[in-house]
């Protein structure tokens, strides 16, 4: 009886063995593993969008140009600065106010002359003692005039006219030591003549 039973129990325990060792058929499927889910809670946030400002349109500094208005092109024109017509000093005019620095200062260093001559132009140019320069001139009791000049009164005469070293309002002169004149302003002494300015 005791040998019947060892028997019935190694049958089962081969059978058991066997049974684990068989290979799985064709059809069964793969254990997969179960998707994980995050709680919305556990998210991370993602980082902010950077938003940049729009590119601006390059301008041309030209005279046309085009600029960017509402997203449409539009053609600006740029005027260009006005320049100051000068007025073309004839070789008579020159040779008048020559004579009136002759006749002033031709005693004077370079410079002085050079005053002498731009305070008949100031005159002329502003409009204000006369419109032509003859009349500037030839003014009752203003300037002495020679009947001749130099090579260095022309000269003043020139530079006055190119160089305008002084200010435009600078009308008077003497010869004079006092810086009070009227109601001038004194400007500058230059040799032996004090120059003025008108108050503007």
């Amino acid at each position: 009886m005791i040998e019947l039973l060892k028997k019935s129990v190694l049958i089962i325990l081969l059978a058991f063995m066997t049974l684990t060792m068989i290979p799985a058929s064709k059809n069964a499927k793969p254990e997969t593993a179960e998707p994980e889910y995050i709680k919305p809670e556990n998210l991370q946030p993602m980082n902010e969008m950077v938003i940049y400002p729009p590119v601006r349109p390059r301008v041309f500094y030209k005279p046309t140009m085009l600029a960017q208005t509402a997203g449409n092109a539009k053609e600006i024109i740029v005027e260009e600065p006005e320049t100051e017509e000068v007025y073309a000093y004839s070789d008579d005019e020159k040779e008048l106010i020559a004579r009136v620095v002759y006749a002033e200062a031709r005693g004077e260093r370079f410079e002085g002359q050079v005053a002498v001559a731009q305070v008949v132009i100031n005159r002329f140019e502003s409009g204000r003692f006369g419109k032509t320069v003859k009349k500037i001139v030839f003014a009752k009791h203003q300037f002495a005039v020679s009947s001749k000049y130099n090579e260095k009164s022309m000269q003043a005469v020139e530079t006055a006219i190119e160089e305008r070293i002084h200010p435009e309002n600078m009308f008077y002169f003497q010869v004079s030591k006092r810086k009070k004149w009227r109601n001038f302003v004194f400007y500058d002494r230059i040799g032996n003549h004090n120059f003025f300015c008108s108050k503007k």
